[in-house]
């Protein structure tokens, strides 16, 4: 795969990403609108906050420090300790 390949894969891969924050960002909104107007009480919307945000920022530290590609060193040093 040439570097123009990979830089659609990876501009492609950021507009899901970014796509992904806006819809987790309003349905979050909506459901802050809905425990608000419910008359609040036990705050239940930090589940979906905290635990698709995790994972939101999972997908986004990942995107932001790709794995670097194996060094042909790398598979001579553990070929070496085989």
């Amino acid at each position: 795969m040439d570097s123009k390949d990979v830089a659609i894969r990876r501009i492609r891969k950021r507009k899901k990403l970014n796509k992904q924050w806006q819809v987790y960002l309003f349905v979050n909104l909506i459901l802050l609108l809905v425990w608000g107007l419910s008359g609040g009480g036990y705050f239940w919307p930090i589940w979906v906050i905290v635990f698709w945000g995790l994972s939101l920022a999972w997908e986004q530290w990942r995107f932001d420090h790709p794995e670097k590609a194996i060094t042909e060193q790398e598979i001579q040093d553990e070929l070496s300790r085989m």
